[in-house]
């Protein structure tokens, strides 16, 4: 394990590298979770042809600003994401896998910059926001005006993390409870995206993914509409993965789904053994579809 900091622009962004395959793997964390939300998935990938790479954007965990506004805007997030990649694979493209808002960073940086992305797996992702994620977001944004951002956490966990095991969603109530004031504030930004209903591609042309793409969206998930046809029809040649009886968190309310990663990443690849071993798609409940 390699552990490090790096200095992109105004902040400084905590780094994890694990293993020592040739390909690069880089986790983009969803609103307000650290590295440690992708604890097993890098014992899945342990010993497999992918390096994988972790960090935090600012305002989570040990990453800071060091100047300017407290506040970071998704095209800043990008630029992070960015400089991760390039710092750790100069020289050759690289897989990203990034969950709910940080599959939204992915995507866009898939976007911008289509040569620098070779495969790209999409979480509990689409364009635009559905009419009950819209919902959650006008309560939080109101929480977080009136000073009640504490109560977010309950929130959260009754629509996020429904389908979480209890000890999680105490931690996250816990988490939440333990937020500085820029760490509200940047959520209430995000809510605001939301609220106006700010489609992906108000910051990056989808259409412009070169990346052989993956998205994965639980059946079960309230604030996610698991099948979106315009979704697919946005990023060329993208592969659909519906996971039945899942909600939001996907593999960490069902550790199957890792598998399901793994194989998309893998394949092809003439040079590294896959992680896991193979999961029958109809034993996860997995629905696939495609639309070019």
């Amino acid at each position: 394990m390699q552990k490090s900091v790096l200095t992109v622009d105004r902040f400084e962004i905590p780094y994890m590298l694990f293993g020592e395959g040739p390909h690069l793997l880089i986790c983009v964390n969803g609103m307000q979770q650290t590295m440690a939300s992708w604890r097993s998935l890098v014992r899945h990938f342990a010993g497999t042809s992918y390096r994988v790479a972790l960090f935090d954007f600012p305002n989570q965990g040990r990453a800071r600003c060091l100047h300017g506004s407290a506040c970071v805007g998704i095209l800043e997030q990008v630029g992070v994401l960015g400089a991760v990649a390039d710092t750790l694979s100069p020289d050759a493209p690289v897989a990203l896998i990034g969950g709910s808002w940080g599959a939204v960073v992915a995507a866009a940086y898939a976007a911008r910059r289509p040569p620098r992305v070779r495969r790209l797996v999409l979480g509990s992702f689409q364009v635009r926001p559905n009419a009950r994620l819209r919902e959650v977001a006008r309560l939080g944004r109101s929480l977080v005006a009136a000073g009640r951002g504490d109560e977010l956490g309950e929130v959260f966990v009754g629509t996020f993390g429904a389908h979480l095991p209890p000890p999680r969603q105490r931690s996250i109530v816990a988490q939440f409870a333990a937020l500085r004031a820029e760490q509200f504030q940047q959520m209430f930004e995000h809510a605001e995206r939301l609220v106006n209903e700010e489609d992906v591609d108000s910051v990056a042309d989808l259409r412009a993914i070169h990346a052989e793409t993956l998205i994965v969206n639980g059946g079960a998930d309230p604030i996610v509409d698991a099948v979106d046809t315009e979704t697919l029809r946005r990023i060329p040649g993208a592969e659909l993965r519906v996971v039945a009886n899942v909600g939001h968190f996907l593999h960490v309310e069902q550790p199957a789904i890792l598998e399901t990663y793994a194989e998309f990443l893998h394949r092809d690849l003439p040079d590294g053994a896959a992680a896991g071993s193979a999961v029958n798609d109809d034993r996860q409940g997995v629905r696939s579809a495609s639309l070019a």
